[in-house]
């Protein structure tokens, strides 16, 4: 069965035009669905997804109702989610290694857990997941 991870950013694109969606994100969620895939997301995702769609929201580009639907069909999804506890230690040793944030270290530790393919729209945290 193939397994994903999604970062905020590629997830969030799937519902808001913040820029190009990523290659095989809307086809990753379609086989989730049909459970031929299995997404997995660090806890992280959920407090990351709100703090957007309210950032959004106060500035005036998404409406309360909209962000509220959001927020919900994410947490509709058939995401496994992951405890932090069991990825910190390897994710802030990436974020050293690699120069990256421990958020964004989170989400690249639990792939390589998973044996997962990282799906993301940041350019620097794809460029090291493909190391």
């Amino acid at each position: 069965m193939k397994r994903y991870v999604f970062d905020t950013s590629a997830l969030l694109r799937i519902y808001l035009a913040d820029g190009p969606m990523v290659d095989g994100s809307e086809q990753a969620v379609d086989a989730a669905w049909r459970g031929d895939a299995v997404l997995h997301v660090p806890e992280l995702l959920l407090a990351e997804v709100a703090q957007v769609l309210l950032k959004k929201q106060r500035a005036g580009c998404l409406a309360a109702d909209q962000a509220r639907m959001i927020l919900g069909e994410i947490l509709t999804l058939p995401l496994q989610i992951s405890s932090h506890r069991d990825l910190i230690v390897s994710a802030t040793m990436l974020a050293h290694a690699h120069a990256l944030t421990v958020y964004d270290a989170l989400f690249l530790a639990l792939a390589q857990r998973q044996a997962a393919e990282l799906l993301t729209a940041d350019d620097g945290l794809a460029r090291v997941a493909r190391r």
